[in-house]
């Protein structure tokens, strides 16, 4: 059943998503390994980064990603599906020749991921919870004190992903009820 679900046109099977390698896999592995020495080198050379930082973009023992899946135990039960759960694809990359830089580009771009730099970017519940209450007293200041004439927000949310962890009927009344009392 598992080898089912995983080719079938939820996941590998769907050539939209995932192509097949037609090459042998050692063969990916080098070439990738090799595309990522050079980008490491090129920063390096470009940003004059010292030499002996570049050792900790080397992966030990480098291999490909690894697909496999996750049942969404969450979800209702399903006949059609060969696991009787719908299910999530995940790749791990441990050990994959990006792995490092990946994470090197993470941390770079970790300070900007705030809405103080990108307004639409929401952290966290707790975050979410903040820029209600800036919305809410934004909304008792007089127009004559505010910083802008048209000082505004628009919203959307995909609140079924937001609240992953309650129905979403139930997370759909909890929105509702902060908007209305934001009003």
């Amino acid at each position: 059943d598992y080898i089912t679900e995983v080719s079938g046109p939820d996941h590998l099977g769907n050539p939209l998503f995932y192509r097949k390698i037609e090459q042998p896999p050692s063969r990916v592995l080098t070439s990738l390994t090799s595309r990522v020495k050079r980008l490491v080198s090129w920063i390096f050379r470009r940003y004059n980064l010292p030499e002996e930082f570049k050792a900790t973009f080397n992966v030990s023992d480098p291999r490909l990603g690894l697909f496999y899946v996750k049942i969404k135990g969450h979800k209702p039960r399903s006949e059609t599906k060969p696991l009787g759960y719908p299910t999530r694809g995940i790749c791990s990359m441990i050990n994959n020749p990006i792995e490092n830089l990946s994470t090197w580009i993470a941390k770079l771009l970790a300070p900007v991921q705030d809405s103080k730099f990108l307004p639409e970017y929401v952290k966290d519940s707790t975050d979410i919870l903040m820029t209600f209450e800036e919305i809410r007293e934004r909304a008792y200041t007089p127009p004559w004190q505010a910083a802008e004439v048209n000082d505004c927000s628009v919203w959307t949310a995909d609140v079924i992903a937001m609240f992953n962890n309650m129905s979403p009927q139930k997370a759909v009344k909890v929105a509702a009820k902060a908007w209305t009392i934001l009003k």
